[in-house]
């Protein structure tokens, strides 16, 4: 039986270093529920790509301290769960071979040093599908801090790209910067200081039209991460949103270094400071969490208004010692610091509050 099995290895192999397309069974079973598992690896044009290198491991594991915990009759033990790599490289026919691997749930990462590709693999006894992984650009995840005024046994310095080896080390600002990631699902593991690990999942990496890596053609998404508060409260900025992630701004005007009252090319509608939201937002709650204010606390908003739910649009005026509001042309001025919050009350029409409050300033120059 056992040289049947050798055999049999063999001419999967020898078949699939003559089929280009990954089109042939994958997996082999052998004694004791381990089997053998190959696959390919081509690039965006169908191509085999030779000396790849692939990484296997289980689905969402981390090697930061994954733990399981065991009741017995003397109380609760820690067990330690050894968290392994197993890395091959593809042959001069874009084929990798990984031997007794047993059932469950994988991931599989391969990249050429320059793309990279990611995909999820559930192994069992009796599975014949082929493992076909497709190398793309990479994308670039930063992991970024919402404060760094915490203990420092609770700061975050390591951060792994869970059922992946992809770690990358916090730097001096509590910042981490994965430069080669694959998209995907993915889930993101960090460490404190003193060891303790949190994970947040649903980490969408998407593909824009232009066959790069992206998300929502952002080359450089952001999550805001929090040492103090739990995963739950982190945000995932600049990426796909679901419905019920939590909203935070996309993006602001003005921005700094701006000067005057900005029209709306569109209709010719005046706005001081538009808001683009993440999400579209319960515009009555969110109204009244709105504010803004300047260093010379003469500039009160005027009136705001909203466009499809996600935008909020506000003109400014300046209050003078009669308590009368007054426009005019050079509503901002020199070198006066203008500060718009929203407070945690803002709300997505899905009842999803901010995470924290949002600050934004600018300061008008000549």
């Amino acid at each position: 039986m056992r040289i049947f099995q050798i055999i049999l290895w063999l001419t999967v192999v020898t078949i699939g270093s003559v089929i280009l397309n990954c089109q042939h069974s994958s997996v082999v079973n052998l004694d004791g529920g381990g089997v053998i598992v190959t696959g390919c690896v081509i690039d965006q044009d169908g191509h085999p790509v030779s000396g790849a290198k692939v990484v296997l491991t289980k689905k969402g594991a981390n090697s930061l301290g994954d733990t399981t915990v065991e009741k017995n009759n003397d109380g609760i033990i820690v067990k330690i769960i050894p968290v392994w790599f197993d890395t091959v490289f593809t042959n001069k026919s874009g084929f990798f071979v990984y031997d007794t691997v047993q059932p469950g749930d994988y991931t599989i990462v391969t990249t050429d040093g320059n793309l990279i590709g990611m995909e999820y693999v559930t192994v069992k006894k009796y599975f014949y599908d082929t493992v076909k992984v497709m190398l793309d650009y990479p994308s670039i995840l930063t992991l970024k801090p919402y404060t760094m005024e915490c203990p420092d046994s609770l700061k975050f310095v390591k951060a792994q790209i869970a059922g992946t080896d992809i770690i990358e080390n916090a730097d001096s600002n509590g910042v981490f910067n994965f430069r080669m990631i694959p998209t995907g699902n993915l889930e993101l593991a960090l460490q404190h200081r003193n060891k303790k690990i949190e994970k947040i999942k649903n980490v969408l990496i998407t593909k824009d039209g232009l066959n790069q890596t992206r998300i929502n053609t952002v080359e450089n998404p952001t999550v805001l991460v929090d040492p103090m508060r739990p995963p739950e409260y982190w945000t995932v900025i600049d990426c796909y949103s679901e419905y019920n992630d939590r909203p935070y701004v996309l993006w602001f005007v003005p921005f700094k270094n701006t000067q005057g009252k900005m029209i709306l090319a569109e209709d010719d509608d005046p706005y001081d400071i538009a808001i683009q939201f993440s999400h579209t937002m319960n515009s009555r709650i969110t109204k009244s969490a709105i504010s803004v204010r300047s260093s010379d606390s003469s500039t009160v908003i005027d009136s705001l208004w909203w466009d499809a739910g996600d935008m909020a649009y506000i003109t400014l005026c300046t209050r003078y010692g009669t308590n009368e509001c007054v426009r005019g042309d050079s509503l901002y001025k020199e070198h006066v610091t203008y500060t718009v919050t929203i407070d945690t009350s803002a709300q997505s029409i899905a009842g999803v509050h901010f995470a924290y409050p949002e600050n934004i300033s600018f300061t008008p120059k000549p």
